[in-house]
């Protein structure tokens, strides 16, 4: 969720040091811990609640249904007109290329 990076949180515990008395260290993190608690709490219920107004509203059917079209048009074939006005299909290499996976482990 948080993406720190180590000198990120190095930076923090040594100004946590500096400011804060080594004692009240662990009651703090304590209440760190419980406000991310909180916070993830609160972003998954949001997440969830927005999927299932989408769900309800028909919002996914309609996503799904643009992707089927938008997916058709990318593999239609496409036409452009030549010198004397009649139409030539244009390909793309990947018409005549073989698409072979190959074994990562032969």
């Amino acid at each position: 969720m948080f993406d720190f990076s180590f000198s990120e949180l190095a930076l923090v515990v040594v100004v946590a040091l500096l400011v804060v008395d080594p004692k009240d260290i662990p009651g703090m993190l304590r209440t760190c811990i419980k406000w991310f608690r909180e916070v993830r709490g609160i972003t998954d219920e949001v997440r969830s609640s927005v999927k299932n107004l989408m769900d309800e509203s028909g919002v996914t059917e309609l996503r799904d249904e643009m992707e089927s079209d938008l997916r058709e048009v990318a593999e239609a074939p496409r036409y452009i007109e030549d010198q004397d006005g009649k139409l030539q299909r244009v390909y793309d290499i990947s018409d005549f290329v073989a698409t072979t996976k190959k074994d990562p482990n032969p």
